[in-house]
């Protein structure tokens, strides 16, 4: 793979560039590029990224999904007179041949983009302030896409968040046990079994049409909100990869999983996962700030059951590639997807215990 020649698929006019590894994504292969045109000496940067598309089966969709997202968010910017539009949306880069995405000759697809300066991204962070930006920032989101049909964006993988069929998907690799790791997860069986009921009544809400299926992110986790970094504002959501049709409750849900743990993704002493509700609240607060005019009755009555499910399927997910060969998720050692596992479902017990308490803030807010 040799970066130089696709980096010239997309630019023709450098003099100057270097790019290095960027971010710490799971899926994706990520750089930032820094480049000086020759015709004018001007300085600019970029994100190039190689969508991993053995998750995503049809990259040329998702940059279909990602064009009209932008475009869409861009024309409400615009209408509002708002500044900086270039830092409050993404600004996809065309190839030389003016196209959204470039295929290589081993069938690798590149894509580009504006890189967002003076930003950052909180991969974890207790701060109060820094969570309700990002909460903001991803209910603002939400509200932006709310005239959007749903149906004008696929799919990109499909029962993404269906919960029917990621049980089956971990029972299949339970039962076939390629990697002989059953043995090793005798306790997340058996919480699985104890707490499917969870799964059970917010499964029948969805089937019976309890809330209106959006335009949603779908892996809104504290990382891909990218804040200004003088003021800590939340400014643009990025990783658009999982655009599609879905639950708000599971938006807001997946944030209050990735945010409220206390510990990294993967910590192994336990007693330091607990759910600390200033936080949930910090986060609830700057959600319903921005979302609290398109969110129907059984959406708010419901956020607190949808972060307690999204938890635990994503939980699951951890399982079920670990009992796979750690084929989906990236690792850096044998155990961490099963350690990733672990600290959702601890994560659920403290959800649980809290659950009161958390539905009082919601209603509070």
């Amino acid at each position: 793979m040799n970066i130089d020649s696709i980096i010239n698929e997309f630019f023709k006019d450098i003099v100057v560039c270097n790019y290095k590894v960027f971010g710490n994504g799971h899926i994706n292969d990520t750089y930032l590029l820094n480049i000086v045109y020759k015709s004018n000496g001007i300085k600019d940067s970029f994100i190039l990224q190689r969508i991993n598309h053995i998750v995503f089966k049809d990259p040329l969709i998702i940059m279909k999904n990602i064009r009209i997202i932008s475009d869409h968010i861009r024309i409400k910017l615009e209408k509002n007179n708002e500044i900086d539009i270039d830092r409050k949306s993404l600004n996809i880069i065309k190839t030389i041949d003016n196209q959204d995405i470039y295929i290589d000759e081993n069938n690798n697809y590149w894509r580009v983009f504006l890189y967002i300066k003076d930003s950052e991204t909180i991969e974890f962070t207790n701060s109060k302030e820094k969570l309700f930006a990002i909460a903001s920032a991803y209910g603002k989101f939400l509200t932006q896409l709310s005239d959007l049909e749903p149906n004008s964006v696929t799919q990109t993988i499909p029962n993404f968040h269906n919960i029917k069929i990621r049980f089956e998907e971990f029972k299949l690799a339970l039962s076939q046990n390629k990697y002989n790791r059953k043995a090793n997860i005798s306790d997340e069986i058996k919480f699985l079994k104890l707490n499917k009921y969870e799964f059970n009544d917010l499964e029948e809400k969805i089937l019976k049409d309890f809330f209106p299926i959006r335009v949603t992110h779908n892996d809104t986790k504290t990382n891909n909100v990218l804040l200004d970094s003088q003021t800590g504002k939340g400014l643009c959501v990025v990783d658009l990869d999982t655009i599609m049709p879905g639950y708000s409750i599971f938006d807001f849900g997946d944030l209050v999983r990735s945010a409220i743990r206390n510990a990294p993704e993967s910590e192994k002493d336990l007693s330091k996962i607990y759910i600390d509700l200033e936080i949930f609240t910090a986060i609830t607060k700057g959600f319903l700030s921005e979302t609290r005019n398109i969110l129907t009755q059984n959406e708010i009555d419901n956020l607190v059951s949808g972060s307690i499910v999204i938890t635990m399927m994503i939980g699951m997910r951890f399982l079920t590639d670990y009992l796979n060969g750690d084929k989906y998720f990236k690792t850096s050692y044998n155990e961490q997807n099963l350690d990733r596992c672990r600290v959702q479902f601890k994560l659920i017990n403290s959800m649980q215990e809290n659950k009161d308490k958390m539905k009082e803030i919601v209603k509070k807010l």
